[in-house]
């Protein structure tokens, strides 16, 4: 007939040439253009691996097809914020975006082919939170000491960069976790101080310190460092007595004592001879020591110990004293007692703020006292505390004293002893 079909494989137009030939073999030529129009791609499908984390790729595989098909060249580009504009250029057919937080997303998927013609279509992505990391906490202070105050923190690290994070620092000694404050990827402490190295009986003590982050999708995580606390010796701040005591009675030593582990438990022990032995327990912070009667000072040590192994010594000098009645005529030394001294007697402690001369007859040993300070020639002299003790014995019937010499008394007499 006259009528014929033709099919392009492309859009353009085209030079179609028309022969019309007879039964007798006349034959006569002529030709027309045809117009081609575009046909746009059309999508099949829009593909993505997810669901993804935060901050990681995920990959949109678009299927699409063209009626001109390999003679029309497609280019797929991709909306990963799906504000309408395809930013993303893909690779073949697949592109990739990049998400900062969880949730679900729409991406448009733009095809075009060489001739202007596109198609969008779109696809929805799922992703997920990824719970930030936390690196290594580190303290300003280490090792520290009790009573100390110290500071942890830690940085990290989150994939959704659109997340926002609260943190919380626990230092191990049961206080708990404490609120932190965020500084862009630094999480820190508040100060603390740790009150003991707990528990007692040792030196120092490990406390496990841990950081924990925690993003606004409730993503969290922890890291920890161990935080070594060294305990602190007691100080010791004063020793009042009840110095000088009366010769014969013990003296009262009270300690005061302090130690920055305000947890920690102190004891008390007293070296009443000062040999370096402290064989006195204290009864809480007091100890009580009997002194050598002849010593008119003594030297006494203190020790504090906490329940950590801390110790701290000190001394203390303590006196003690002897009441006298001084006959002022005849010179007559006798020991006070609780009626005091008679008549014509000067009542003297002894040692006291000046110096006491006592005399000693050369031939009975006799003691006297000298109101000058300076004895008899043939007398010898003896100097309270200048000359140490001076031992005596007392008669049983004249209560006097005399010098004991060979260091013995008779049977009617009483040994004794001046401190100094």
């Amino acid at each position: 007939g006259n009528t014929m079909t033709c099919s392009y494989g492309d859009d353009g137009a085209f030079d179609v040439p028309v022969r019309v030939t007879d039964d007798d073999g006349g034959s006569a030529t002529s030709s027309t253009t045809v117009t081609v129009d575009n046909v746009p791609p059309s999508v099949e499908s829009v593909a993505n691996d997810g669901p993804v984390d935060e901050g990681s790729p995920i990959t949109l595989t678009v299927t699409a097809t063209d009626p001109a098909g390999t003679n029309d060249p497609l280019i797929y580009d991709f909306d990963c914020d799906n504000n309408g504009v395809f930013e993303t250029g893909g690779v073949g057919n697949q592109g990739s975006c990049i998400f900062s937080d969880n949730g679900s997303f729409t991406v448009g998927v733009q095809v075009m082919d060489d001739d202007g013609g596109s198609v969008v279509s779109s696809t929805t992505v799922a992703i997920t939170n990824v719970a930030p990391t936390v690196n290594i906490p580190s303290v300003d202070i280490g090792p520290s000491q009790e009573g100390q105050s110290v500071v942890a923190s830690a940085t990290f690290s989150d994939p959704g960069a659109a997340d926002t994070h609260t943190c919380t620092v626990d230092y191990g000694d049961g206080t708990g976790p404490q609120d932190g404050t965020v500084d862009g990827t630094t999480c820190t402490g508040p100060a603390h101080i740790y009150f003991d190295d707990d528990p007692s009986g040792t030196a120092s003590d490990p406390y496990t310190v841990t950081v924990t982050v925690t993003d606004d999708d409730l993503g969290s995580n922890a890291n920890s460092i161990v935080q070594t606390v060294n305990n602190v010796a007691p100080t010791i701040s004063g020793i009042p007595t009840n110095s000088p005591v009366p010769q014969g009675q013990p003296v009262t030593i009270t300690v005061t004592a302090s130690d920055v582990g305000v947890n920690d438990t102190l004891t008390y022990s007293f070296d009443c001879d000062n040999d370096g032995s402290y064989e006195t327990p204290g009864v809480g912070n007091q100890g009580e020591c009997t002194l050598d009667p002849s010593a008119a000072t003594s030297t006494i040590g203190v020790q504090v110990e906490d329940d950590d192994l801390g110790v701290t010594i000190d001394t203390v000098v303590v006196g003690q004293t002897i009441d006298l009645c001084l006959d002022y005529w005849s010179g007559g030394v006798t020991p006070a007692t609780g009626a005091g001294c008679g008549a014509g007697e000067l009542l003297q402690t002894v040692p006291g703020p000046i110096s006491t001369t006592f005399c000693i007859n050369p031939y009975t040993g006799a003691l006297s006292w000298s109101s000058q300070g300076a004895c008899a020639d043939n007398y010898q002299p003896h100097v309270i505390p200048d000359d140490g003790p001076l031992y005596y014995c007392q008669s049983l019937w004249t209560g006097k004293l005399r010098h004991s010499g060979n260091g013995q008394c008779s049977a009617y007499e009483v040994p004794g002893v001046i401190p100094g």
